[in-house]
């Protein structure tokens, strides 16, 4: 029998060792702090560092793709510090209470490190990017309670990581436009951020004990922009970003630093929580989101609580106050760290860990952190120990790396210039139990393995081995312990299916997306195609090969065709003035919309315009349009025009775009006359077929007004007025120019004022256009009257 050898650790796939490393992971998610700054500048750094192996990583803003793609190299166990101050308005998140698109998207092509500084010389921290740890669902806003801000104010960013993001606010205290208590709901896409500031700067004012829920995983930055710390003049950052609420726990173990004031935050996440402090003798009764503030006179101050609660720590560098997170002590802790130490600071390190470890850190490979820098830390019966540590020779490199060969250590350090102080906490969250389901060829059994780390197995079998072989379709369960923590791993084995897409008919231009099951081998489409998904269109009929580790697979997938009746509304025609046009589909079974809404199979139309019906039909929509344009109509029309003896007459047909033909055999749409007679032309119109006709009569004109027959008012200087010429002086004189439709467009009784080609204040269209014109000379005794038509030209 063939088997195939799965490894039992679900979505934590990615750990291929039992090495415990700080906030080590190959993505990360963050938002910068607004931070307060005299110059306006803020320096900011990022700090990457690799773990054992080369990595690529990345630097984006996925809702901003206007933003640079940075990108570093890094070697083994290389820090790197990329200098991000250009891009700070690209990246601090202001204004506050509107979406943004300044999340900050760090990947890796391998586990690293990362964290934050913000290096403002008096107003500055380090947030240690948490990687996955920080990814979650619901948050509690940890922060301090006491001190104000000298400038800026309590806040918390937010950034999502998937897109349709939903998520309800509930702050504790109020801001512009938002009451303490009220729930609001903001939405955002991937990478798109929010934040939400105290609308003062009081102790009173600020944000702790703030909820936030979310359908999708984000990441939380809190700040406290500027604060006073007691008893001092200097102001500092205090921010760090968020473990969720599903990471924080019931045990805290808190080191003091070297602050004139050290406080530890705890905020209660459920009712009735209740906070025991051995070293005080202190119980402490919280609701959910209210928070005890404990300050920490001693080195260390152990914590214990019947219900999981945030512990975030306000420390520094005597008036410097600056904060961080704190790590829960079950199930967590690292043994390496990579940190940067820049030259000339202060920077000193805290170090918490299980007290028979202490003899075996090793600083950039040295053996200078011993024991003689520990000592127990109260309330732990001795099994936890920590220590400080000041001022080695092997902190003087820029880059360091500290590392535990025995087992896991908690670690804060804290960085002055002597006017600000950073505080960092590094630790990791270590894997938890899983779930995954695998899938196994039909009658095959398969090979089932411990994940990497894990001690003392023992299976749901009864057996102890790192490995067992099964033969049967069922749930199976490990559990042992990781880094001294006890974890179950579920699997559950499933049989290949052996039908991978359903034959379905699609309807015409439809398509199909295929999703193959994830089944742990890998897919041949016929076409040469390897995706485990791809869009299929209707009449597609292909293979694909399942090839796994233990059999081969094949299966076709058909997408036939429905065959429907043709829609079709005929060709695009037209519409005479007055008339009406029924438009019926032959086929007219199934359900039909047009596009004024009416759904009767049958739709009249009296205008002209486009027109369109779509169909449903066994499940399919389709959908055709016609255009019908208006019939252009030929009128009956009979001219008579009057000339002077040895003029010219130029006939024009004004729908020349019509069939016609002249009577005598002439062929071009306008043509000069000189002799009298009755010209006559044929027009072929949609709507009617009718004769233009010209009566044209030549006489004495020695005193008659000569008008043109044509004109061109384009103001070219030549023929751009009509207007009549004279042979002789005129008593009465009046010109009434008409359109084809009878109605007057021009009139004038001045001899020096002729139409210039308009209908009031429109350009009159090209065309053929009629007058009159009423005269007497001085030799007769009753006026007369002359006809006929002019052609305007453009």
């Amino acid at each position: 029998m063939k088997l195939s050898t799965f490894t039992i650790y679900g979505i934590f796939l990615g750990i291929l060792s039992n090495t415990l490393q700080a906030q080590v992971d190959t993505e990360f998610w963050f938002v910068v702090p607004k931070v307060f700054s005299e110059s306006g500048e803020i320096p900011l750094t990022l700090v990457v560092s690799s773990i054992g192996t080369a990595e690529s990583v990345q630097i984006s803003q996925p809702a901003n793709p206007a933003f640079p793609s940075l990108s570093v190299s890094l070697t083994p166990f290389e820090v790197e510090i990329l200098d991000l101050t250009e891009y700070q308005e690209e990246l601090v998140n202001t204004p506050a209470k509107i979406v943004l698109n300044k999340g900050l998207h760090i990947r890796s092509s391998g586990p690293i490190m990362a964290y934050f500084h913000v290096e403002h010389p008096t107003n500055q921290d380090i947030f240690t990017l948490k990687g996955e740890d920080a990814l979650g669902k619901a948050f509690f806003i940890p922060t301090q309670t006491d001190f104000r801000n000298r400038f800026g104010s309590s806040s918390f960013n937010i950034v999502a990581t998937e897109d349709q993001t939903e998520l309800q606010v509930t702050p504790s205290s109020p801001s512009i436009g938002f009451g303490n208590g009220t729930p609001f709901q903001v939405s955002l896409d991937k990478g798109q951020t929010y934040t939400y500031s105290a609308s003062g700067p009081e102790a009173e004012d600020h944000l702790a004990g703030s909820h936030i829920l979310s359908n999708k995983p984000i990441a939380v930055t809190v700040s406290d922009d500027a604060i006073v710390n007691e008893g001092g003049s200097d102001w500092d950052l205090v921010g760090d970003q968020l473990l969720p609420l599903a990471q924080v726990g019931t045990e805290y173990l808190a080191m003091r630093g070297d602050a004139t004031t050290e406080r530890l935050y705890l905020l209660a996440t459920q009712e009735d929580t209740e906070i025991y402090l051995p070293g005080t003798s202190q119980r402490v009764q919280l609701q959910p989101g209210e928070t005890h503030a404990q300050t920490l006179t001693q080195a260390s101050l152990y914590v214990e609580s019947n219900k999981p609660v945030y512990a975030f720590q306000l420390s520094g560098y005597e008036d410097s106050p600056a904060g961080a997170i704190l790590y829960p002590l079950s199930c967590t802790g690292t043994d390496i760290v990579k940190y940067v130490r820049p030259d000339g600071i202060n920077f000193i390190k805290y170090l918490l860990t299980p007290t028979e470890n202490i003899s075996s850190f090793k600083l950039n490979g040295s053996d200078n952190v011993g024991p003689f820098y520990f000592s127990p830390a109260a309330s732990t019966n001795q099994e936890w120990s920590i220590g400080r540590v000041e001022g080695l020779g092997g902190f003087t490199t820029s880059t360091n790396q500290l590392n535990n060969t025995a087992g896991i250590f908690h670690m804060g350090m804290v960085a002055t210039t002597g006017e600000g102080a950073s505080f960092a906490y590094f630790s990791d969250i270590h894997p938890s139990s899983t779930s995954q389901t695998q899938y196994v060829c039909l009658d095959q059994g398969a090979e089932l393995m411990i994940r990497p780390g894990m001690e003392n197995p023992t299976w749901s079998s009864g057996e102890n081995s790192q490995t067992i072989l099964v033969d049967s379709l069922e749930t199976y369960w490990v559990e042992g312990e990781i880094a001294g923590c006890t974890v179950r791993d579920t699997i559950e084995l499933k049989e290949i299916p052996r039908n991978w897409g359903v034959d379905t008919l699609l309807c015409p231009n439809e398509s199909l997306e295929i999703q193959l099951l994830e089944v742990g081998g890998s897919y041949l489409w016929e076409d040469g195609e390897i995706k485990t998904s791809r869009s299929l269109s209707a009449g597609d009929t292909l293979a694909v090969q399942l090839s796994t580790e233990m059999c081969t697979l094949e299966d076709t997938i058909r997408l036939g065709l429905r065959d429907l009746p043709q829609l079709s509304l005929g060709p695009d025609t037209s519409i005479c003035t007055g008339d009406s046009l029924l438009l019926a589909p032959r086929n007219q079974a199934g359900n039909f919309t047009w596009q004024d809404g009416q759904t009767t199979p049958e739709y009249v139309v009296f205008e002209s315009g486009s027109y369109w019906v779509e169909q449903k039909i066994q499940g399919c929509s389709q959908r055709d349009t016609i255009f019908i344009r208006e019939a252009i109509a030929a009128d009956v029309q009979l001219t008579d025009t009057s000339l002077c003896l040895g003029d010219s007459l130029v006939l024009a047909i004004d729908l020349a775009q019509l069939p016609f033909q002249w009577e005598d055999g002439f062929t071009e749409a306008i043509r000069s006359v000189t002799q009298s007679g009755i010209y006559t032309a044929y027009v072929q119109g949609d709507c009617l077929s009718a004769p233009y006709s010209w009566e044209v009569q030549f006489e004495d004109c020695s005193c008659k007004p000569f008008l043109p027959n044509a004109f061109s008012p384009n103001n070219d200087g030549i023929n751009d007025i009509f207007f009549p010429e004279l042979s002789c002086p005129l008593e009465f004189y009046e010109l009434t120019v008409f359109n084809r439709w009878g109605e007057i467009i021009f009139q004038s009784p001045d001899l020096q004022r002729g139409w210039q080609g308009q209908n009031g204040s429109w350009q009159a269209p090209e065309t053929v256009y009629f007058y009159q014109i009423h005269f007497k000379s001085s030799k007769e005794t009753e006026p007369r009257m002359l006809s006929g038509q002019v052609l305007l030209l453009r």
